[in-house]
Formats: C-alpha cells, structure tokens, sequence
C-alpha cells in the first residue's frame, strides 16, 4: 500500500504547482500540529489524538469543526483529478473524507485503516502522484479501469461456472453460515488456480456473491434452459403433455410438468418443464395450471396430441377430469393411461386379490422389516450370514414398481440364515422373541417356500416389463408388443411341465432347508350367518393338486389382469391408426375424421404407398412402426418425398406411453428439497431441479453470453463489469 500513500506534507503539493495555493472548497482547514489534545468545545471523552498525525500523515484536523479530512483525497478532489467517485462506497468516502469530516473517535484507528486500503484513497493518491509527473492521469486511469473490469468480469464468469457445478450436481449451495458454504468454500477452492479470483475475494468492496446474486444467476441459467426447451418443442408439429402429482418433504403437494414431442430424425425427446405447488389437487384447478403452463411456454393447445397421467379420478376421470376437460379444448389430444401404472395395477390385483399370496407378501415384509429396523438385530443377522457371500437383505416395498422381486430373490437366498437367526431369537424373553417364534413357524412352513419360490418364478417376467416401459424414447407400437410378449411368457409356464419342475424343485430344497412336509389344508367351514350363499369348496385329495391350483390362479389372474387392463378405447384408436400405416388396404377415412385438417387423407395414402413400395422392391419387411422407423432414420432422403406420410408417423410417435419422466423428476424433488434444504422457495426449487435435470443442456449453455445478460441489467454492473466481446473467441 505504501506506494499509493503520499507521506509529504500538503505544502510539498502546493510547491509543486509553482506556489499557486490550492484552493479548497468547504470549510477552512487548518494545519494541526499536534499540540492540542481535546476537543474545539472543551468536552471531555473521546478526541483526537495527535499521535494518530504520525501513523497516518495524510490526515489533517480542524479545530473549528472537530473534523478530521483526508489531505490527499481533498486536494485530488480540488484538483479536479480523476477518481473513483462513482459507487456506494465511494461517496461515502467522499462525504466523510472530503467534504462533511470524520469525528467518530471510537472508530478512528479502524476507520483510518479501512480508508487508506479503500479505492477511492488509492485512486486519488495514484492521481496526485501521476499529476506531480505530468502524466496524463484520465487516460492512466482510464487503462486501470478497463483492467480492473476485465478482471471482475473473469471473476464473474467464474461465479456463474460454480453455480453452474453446483446446480448440475445437486449440491447445496448455501449453508448455516455463508463462510462454511459449499459456493464460499469452492470459490476459495478455485481461486488457488486463478489470481484475479484470489485479489477478487480479499477485497473489502462488493463482491457480488450475495443471496440475491445467486439466486439470479441460478434463474438466468434456468431460464437459457428452458428456451432451449421451449424453442425445440414449438419447433415441431405436435406434442404432448404428462404430468403427475408427488408431495415433497414439506408435505406441499407439487405437480410435475412434461412435455414429449419428436425432432426432425424421428427421435423422441421428452422434456422436464418444472414442477408447481398447489393447495388443491381438484381437476378444475390441475387443469388451469396445465392451460397455464402451456401459455407460458408460448404452446398452442391445438398443436397437443395426447396427454399421459396416471389413473388418479381428478386426472383420468371421464366426466370430469383433467383429462375430459383437455379434450373439451382439443379433442385430437387423446388420453393414455401410463402404462407403467397399469404395470403395477395388474401386480396390486394379483397380489390382493389371492388371499394366499396377500397374507404371503405381508409375511415377508413383517420378517424383513422385523431383521432390518434394529440395528443390533440387524447385525446378529449379518454374523449368520458370515462369509457365505450371501446377498444384503433388501426391504420390500409394495410401492415401488421394481424393486419387489429382487426383495425376494435376496430372501430366498438368506432363507436358511434367516431360519438359523430365527432360531435363536425366539429364545429372547422379550416381544420380539414372541414375534420371532411366529416367523419361525411360518417360514418352516412348505406352502411359504413355494409362493416364494413360485411368485419369483412369475412375477420376475412383470417386473422386467415394468422396467422395459419407463423407457423416455418408448412408443406404442412397442408398449403393446412388449405387453403380449409378457402374457405369452406367462402362459407358456401354465402347463404341466413347468409345474412338475417347479414342485420337483421345490421338494427338494424344502428337505435340505428341514421344512414341514407338505400337507393339505383343514377345511374351514364357513357359518351361514357369515355367508348364507357360501358353495362346497372343492376337496384336494392330492397336496401337489392343491398347490397346483394355487399356482395356477396366480398366473390365471396376472394374465387376465394384463387383459383387461390393456384394453381401451383409446389403445383401440391408437391400433387403427397403426393399421393404416401398415397396410395398404385400410383407407384413410378413419384417419382424417379424427385428425381433421391435420392430414391431406389422399396425399397421405398416397405416401403410405409410396413407401410400401419403396420397402418391398428392397424387399424390407415392415412389420410395425418401429421397423418404418428404423428404415426413414437410415433413408432420410425420403424425408422429402414423403412429407405427409412422415408426419403422420411422428404424430404416432409423440403420444406417450408412461409417465416415467415427471415419476423420475419426482426423484430429483427428493434429493434437491430434502430435510436440510425444506424452506427453499418455489421459484429457487424450480430452477435447481431444472439444471439438475437437464444437466446435459447446461453443460452447452454459453456462459460468457449469459454474463452479458446479467451486466445489462443495471448500470453499476456496467461500470464494473466489461462485457464479452463474441469476436474474442
């Protein structure tokens, strides 16, 4: 600092500038010299001192105000010599240093340590110095200014770099206290690598790293996101809306925004948009926010061709749901119900709708929960399991679509160390030994080992079709195939054989495990009082025709389940539009009396034809959507000739087959608002699970034009900040 302190009396100056005295405004000041030690009203406490002179020569004190000013400030400032006048900061300095006076004795040391550090004291020091030289100091000064602005901005594009990381990553950016924060502490971080980030945030002035800012630049980034987003999907025919309901760990209950639509190389893309709070989940407030949506998006409801929910009444509700009301505004927008949810629906009816298989499942989520919720049980478990490899014991959840099979599989393969712990456990002379005792009794049971044995067996081919239908680029074509794929798979182990095998294994392994022999169960007789139409229940002379029968109807009602909840009216709309881009001989009249003036009905059969013929002169079987698909993406010269035939296959393509996408941002709601981060607010949520969730977007977003942004915006970042010059790249 010592090389912007002038430590020469103002006389010096004044001799400089061949004698001419110096005029200064204000009040007159004069020369103290050290001798007086109390105030001009002669009250005692607090006053200047003459050794502060000494420390710092650049103060002067008037008597007359009991005022201390800065010699060298005042003088540049009487000069009219460049300085940093503009600022918060610097007419402060100004005010108290030059013009008013300082007299807050208290704070003097510390006051007159801040001063002689603070821009404004340098500049005018620099200036004094400079003028003494006969340089010219409004251009100096003026390369200094530029350079310090072009340093704020490196630092500023930094700033916005880090948020960016930390958005993308879900890391929290703020803390308890902002100097143990992850935006403070990674800052620090970086500023090993880049000294003009390091001078940055050892400085005293502003620093731009407030709540406020962050919180802004978190929003302009969102925003460049959602441009992007939106610009894409108008940029196509049609698309179509998903959504679906969640509550987050504020209990507020927050609705998931989807948008699907189809680019121009026939590839699905579908788009997370936001997620919105509402008190009221009724179909007349969920509809108005979806109207609201699509307004802000700048998106015609006339160019939305399906809508994909859940089977909630409020959404799905034929009379008066949210769906019904859609259509009301666009009849074209054809409601699905997802298909990962109708998944679920058929593995909920079989699991409650057997008895057998009910009181089973509830068995299975008592003995783990009952293993996994103390920890000291929980760790008696893992010294049976000892080094065997066996598999963690994983919770069963009936919830969660894929995960209930693999619970399971891990019980199975923990049974006999689940049997050994037991044992043992029931000796405990506590509740838990009682409860252990009847878990005992109920996996030494044979029938248990075969319902475990025989729902993996089944339901591992469900599951799997649950996961094949949470894909985002899934289309119907494909959803249907996969759906009687899975009933053919089903009827295929209905039969003699695979049961024979089943019950062969089962015996088996039932003798190495020491379980009960099978036997058949007592007849229950129902009293007429309970059920006076009850019918004589079949009578098993044979075990294994008993459990037969059981296995059976288990198989019986997944398929019949698979079914009928596949079958709509919306999936047999959707079958004859697919026939008619199969085959020559459907016309197009059912196509153009539902879609309307979206199609040329005659142009369009005429390209349908075209391109049956185009595929079989190449003798190219075209079996379904998927293989027309597959064929233009590799021919994308018939782009052109096939306009009308081309946007009728991405209007199949674009409705959707699952709510998956809004399910999964649901995820991200979790990880982002958790018990830690639970007050944020909804427009800070918003934007966080915006770049979380496009995170492959923000990683191609400009950032030096996003800056350019946040400086126009007020004329103080003007001043300290230079913009990004495009050409400079």
């Amino acid at each position: 600092m010592d090389k912007f302190i002038i430590r020469t009396p103002i006389q010096t100056h004044q001799a400089t500038r061949n004698e001419q005295p110096v005029p200064v405004p204000s009040t007159s000041v004069e020369s103290y010299n050290g001798s007086k030690t109390i105030t001009s009203s002669g009250k005692k406490g607090r006053q200047f001192r003459d050794t502060w002179s000494v420390t710092y020569p650049w103060i002067t004190y008037d008597s007359t105000l009991d005022k201390i000013f800065c010699t060298i400030c005042k003088t540049a400032a009487a000069l009219k010599l460049p300085i940093a006048s503009t600022g918060i900061n610097s007419q402060r300095v100004l005010s108290t240093y030059v013009t008013e006076g300082f007299n807050s004795w208290g704070k003097a040391l510390e006051r007159f340590k801040d001063h002689e550090k603070s821009e404004f004291h340098r500049h005018s020091a620099l200036s004094l110095r400079q003028n003494d030289q006969g340089v010219n100091v409004a251009n100096m000064l003026s390369k200094s200014k530029l350079k310090d602005m072009t340093d704020a901005r490196k630092c500023l594009l930094t700033i916005f770099s880090t948020i960016k990381y930390l958005t993308v990553q879900g890391i929290a950016i703020r803390g308890h206290f902002d100097s143990t924060s992850n935006f403070n502490n990674l800052l620090h971080l970086r500023a090993n690598d880049i000294p003009e980030l390091q001078s940055w945030l050892g400085r005293t002035g502003y620093k731009w790293l407030s709540h406020d800012i962050s919180n802004e630049v978190m929003s302009i980034l969102s925003n460049a996101v959602q441009r992007i987003i939106h610009d894409r999907v108008r940029s196509q025919e049609f698309f179509s809306i998903i959504a679906d309901e969640t509550s987050d760990i504020s209990v507020s209950e927050q609705m998931s925004f989807c948008l699907r639509s189809v680019n121009a190389s026939l590839e699905v893309e579908e788009y997370f948009i936001g997620v919105h709070e509402t008190e009221s989940t009724t179909a007349d407030v969920l509809y108005n926010m979806i109207r609201d949506v699509l307004l802000r998006c700048r998106l015609e409801i006339g160019n939305c061709r399906g809508q994909c929910y859940d089977g909630a009444a409020n959404m799905s509700g034929c009379v008066n749901g949210v769906q019904k009301k859609i259509l009301l505004d666009e009849p074209r927008a054809i409601y699905v119900h997802c298909h990962a949810h109708r998944v679920n629906l058929v593995v909920q009816d079989s699991f409650q709708k057997i008895l057998h298989v009910r009181d089973f499942l509830s068995d299975i989520k008592d003995i783990i929960t009952f293993i996994r919720d103390s920890p000291k049980r929980l760790s008696h478990f893992k010294l049976f399991q000892g080094s065997d490899k066996s598999p963690a014991l994983r919770p069963f959840c009936p919830t969660r679509w894929c995960v209930r099979v693999e619970s399971l599989k891990s019980f199975l393969k923990n049974y006999e160390n689940i049997s050994e712990f037991l044992e043992q456990q029931k000796l405990q002379p506590s509740d838990g030994g009682s409860k252990a005792s009847g878990f005992l009794n109920k996996i030494s049971d044979f029938g248990f080992y075969f319902l475990l044995k025989s729902i993996i067996l089944i339901f591992e081919r469900i599951e799997t079709l649950n996961t094949i239908l949470q894909g985002q680029a899934l289309d119907f074509n494909k959803a249907t195939k996969q759906v009687g794929t899975v009933k053919t798979s089903l009827l295929s182990i209905r039969n003699e054989g695979r049961y024979d095998e089943l019950w062969n294994n089962v015996t088996t392994e039932s003798e190495q495990l020491d379980l009960n022999e099978p036997i058949l169960p007592k007849r229950r007789k129902v009293s007429r009082k309970v059920d006076d139409m009850r019918q004589t229940e079949h009578n098993f002379d044979d075990v294994k025709q008993f459990y037969r029968q059981m296995y059976y109807e288990i198989i019986d009602m997944a398929v019949t389940s698979l079914t009928t909840r596949f079958e709509e009216d919306t999936l047999k709309h959707l079958r004859k539009v697919e026939a008619f881009a199969l085959d020559k001989a459907e016309n197009a009249n059912y196509v153009t009396s539902f879609y309307k003036e979206d199609f040329d009905g005659d142009r369009l059969a005429l390209h349908r034809n075209m391109f049956l013929d185009i595929t079989s002169q190449r003798n190219v079987e075209i079996e379904s959507i998927q293989d027309i698909v597959t064929y233009l993406r590799s021919h994308s010269e018939l782009y052109d000739i096939l306009p009308e035939y081309l946007k009728f296959i991405k209007l199949l393509l674009v409705i959707p087959v699952s709510s998956c996408t809004a399910e999964r941002s649901f995820s991200s709601l979790r990880r982002l608002k958790s018990f830690l981060r639970s007050t944020m607010s909804q427009k800070r949520l918003n934007d966080v699970m915006i770049l979380n969730v496009h995170g492959d977007m923000v990683e191609n977003l400009d950032l030096e034009q996003l800056c350019n942004e946040f400086i126009k915006r007020s004329s103080v970042r003007m001043n300290s900040f230079s913009l990004f010059d495009p050409r400079e790249k």
